[in-house]
């Protein structure tokens, strides 16, 4: 699998000021717990570091009172929403019932930037200096972060996972680093879920968002078949 990194750097009415490109290779210890978890539908539990810096005990998908956990949920509405991470819970066998629902911030789940260039490491847990969605200074406002452009084209297949920001911060934002941010769940007796970090990239050079100004960011996700 193969990831490739692409920042555009947009004036307000879409014109291209700046493009960076550069392959990602940080995907973190987190992406492939998660990956693990729901893969092998682990019931025991299995403890993973979230961006808050806490050890959580996530379980995959398993029967007993255990139901969909949603472990790598990317896709996150923009601005001040919620994601909401259904919690199902089940006495024996299907169906699942939905007995609550955590939220998770917007900003909290899917493509994140930050400020700081600290060299990455596989226990990256969270950007190191996320910038917080909003309109004060050193802020931007988060959009969606979508995932598509599904593309079988062979022998490779690929897809996007995107997100734009915008700057009404009235100055100037310095991007150094970005990240994915991905949930995970605990489902059973005591049903949550928590927000993990699946990627961090150091960027090859700082990009300065005017105010105004719109950057996309995305991660082009590629395999060879």
């Amino acid at each position: 699998m193969k990831t490739e990194l692409i920042i555009v750097r947009k004036s307000f009415d879409g014109k291209i000021l700046q493009t960076l490109k550069q392959p990602s290779r940080s995907w973190t210890l987190g992406f492939l717990a998660l990956l693990y978890l729901q893969s092998c539908q682990e019931g025991t539990g299995f403890s993973v570091t979230d961006i808050a810096g806490s050890a959580r005990t996530l379980k995959g998908v398993s029967f007993g009172n255990n139901g969909n956990c949603n472990n790598l949920k990317v896709a996150s509405p923009g601005g001040g929403a919620h994601n909401l991470i259904p919690n199902s819970n089940n006495s024996g066998y299907m169906p699942y019932a939905q007995t609550n629902t955590t939220t998770i911030k917007s900003q909290d789940i899917g493509i994140v930037v930050g400020s700081n260039n600290t060299a990455v490491v596989p226990q990256d847990n969270k950007l190191n200096t996320q910038i917080a969605h909003g309109k004060a200074a050193t802020q931007l406002e988060y959009g969606g972060c979508s995932i598509g452009n599904y593309i079988e084209a062979s022998p490779n297949v690929t897809f996007d996972i995107v997100r734009h920001f915008l700057n009404h911060s009235g100055g100037n934002v310095d991007v150094n680093e970005v990240g994915i941010y991905a949930s995970g769940g605990l489902h059973g007796a005591s049903m949550a879920a928590w927000a993990f970090c699946i990627a961090r990239d150091v960027l090859g050079a700082t990009v300065t968002v005017a105010d105004t100004e719109l950057l996309q960011v995305k991660y082009t996700v590629s395999t060879t078949v």
